[in-house]
């Protein structure tokens, strides 16, 4: 396929790529997706008028609270094999789930772009990788993609990848990696930050070649502390579960590259471009979402465009930074620091949670607001109160019953004004 050699592509062949892809993809979308040929219509789109890139601007966007208010179903192409797809949930940190179906054709691609800049950094099939994940259905941080199941890459990933799940001790985590040796690693900055604490305060000691920082923003204390710590190479990459892998930083630390032959990514204010240089929301249309397309959408996140060359050679466009996705910790009265990872394993377990959101004052007390789907019961509230206890031990906290938890641009549901 044209994205495996487009790294040393010309920018007008990339150009080309985008234009070609662009216009299939909404055309299938609103050929065979009721909510996109419904939205097109009454935004009164001329689809005769799409003819390059530009035309994206005459497409209306799309955020996530459409998303979740339209049914899958409704999301869903007529023509996708809705049984040989896997459903991919987004975690929750940024709200409500949304979810997406992934067919073969998006889990060929998202792996492909994965292994194109494993590739870029260094690492060679024969070399052992661990992802850490959550399943958000199940807690149990594990299950199977696509890819996984089939061909020499799954094979490959069988034998050579592990996953484990954020919800579990980490200590255990530490025996794995002390007996399995990976060589790369892929997690989030909280992740890495506790995994960090842990083996300081435990007086252990592990290490891997390579770094890979995905999922949150990684601040440049972060990327110090780990590098020293475990002795590591590390690369930031950025992605989402709705779009896939979006951009990647480049082996000369120089700046991220933008998947640019797999999705086109915008940079607005107020609508409207932003000039190189100055922050933008991200908008993303993904070329190989089939079965639940993905177009204009905006995925809560600012970032730094660039027209600067990179060194590399590569010429794949650039992005100077990814902003505004550093999540809060809660900080107990005992001294630990607890990821907002662990707040949402604690409380998506209890089925009529519709919302929730973890505020933490000054002095450390936090509130807990509680959004649910219908009148709780004396025991659902017991169970809730009992989770909160679970996770912040003796740190005092309140539950507290909302008609409406306010969604901002960016939600964020644990918030802390505790300073360390």
């Amino acid at each position: 396929m044209a994205f495996q050699r487009s790294q040393w592509k010309s920018r007008g062949e990339l150009c080309k790529i985008q234009r070609d892809c662009f216009r299939k993809i909404v055309e299938h979308a609103y050929q065979k997706v009721p909510f996109y040929r419904r939205l097109y219509d009454e935004a009164g789109v001329d689809m005769s008028s799409l003819l390059d890139v530009e035309g994206i601007t005459k497409l209306p966007v799309l955020i996530k609270s459409q998303m979740r208010s339209t049914s899958l179903e409704e999301r869903t192409a007529s023509d996708a094999d809705v049984k040989a797809c896997s459903q991919l949930s987004t975690s929750g940190m940024t709200g409500p789930p949304v979810t997406i179906l992934e067919d073969r054709y998006s889990a060929t691609i998202r792996d492909a772009l994965t292994l194109r800049y494993l590739w870029a950094y260094g690492v060679r099939p024969g070399n052992r990788i661990c992802r850490l994940s959550l399943n958000p259905k199940t807690g149990t941080g594990y299950y199977f993609r696509l890819a996984d199941q089939s061909g020499l890459y799954g094979f490959i990933r069988r034998k050579s990848s592990k996953q484990l799940s954020w919800a579990t001790d980490i200590n255990d985590h530490i025996d794995f990696f002390s007996t399995w040796k990976p060589a790369v690693i892929i997690s989030s900055p909280s992740y890495y930050r506790a995994l960090a604490r842990v083996c300081e305060t435990t007086d252990r000691s592990i290490s891997f070649r390579k770094i890979i920082s995905s999922f949150e923003m990684l601040d440049p204390s972060t990327r110090r502390l780990l590098e020293e710590k475990f002795n590591a190479e590390v690369f930031d990459h950025y992605g989402t579960e709705e779009t896939g892998p979006l951009a990647w930083e480049c082996p000369t630390h120089s700046g991220y590259h933008i998947n640019s032959d797999s999705v086109i990514m915008e940079f607005l204010r107020g609508g409207k471009p932003v000039a190189q240089g100055n922050q933008g929301e991200v908008c993303v249309t993904a070329f190989h979402r089939l079965a639940t397309p993905v177009i204009r959408y905006f995925t809560d996140d600012v970032a730094v465009p660039s027209d600067d060359g990179c060194p590399c050679g590569r010429n794949l466009p650039m992005m100077k930074a990814i902003e505004g996705r550093i999540y809060d910790f809660i900080l107990t009265t005992d001294g630990r620091n607890i990821s907002p990872w662990s707040v949402i394993y604690h409380l998506e377990r209890f089925a009529h949670l519709d919302e929730y959101k973890i505020i933490q004052e000054r002095d450390l007390s936090i509130k807990v607001l509680l959004k649910i789907v219908d009148q709780p019961t004396y025991q659902a509230l017991k169970d809730i109160e009992q989770g909160c206890k679970d996770l912040f031990g003796e740190t005092p906290f309140r539950l507290e019953l909302t008609d409406r938890i306010e969604e901002k641009h960016k939600f964020r549901p644990v918030e802390s004004h505790a300073i360390s």
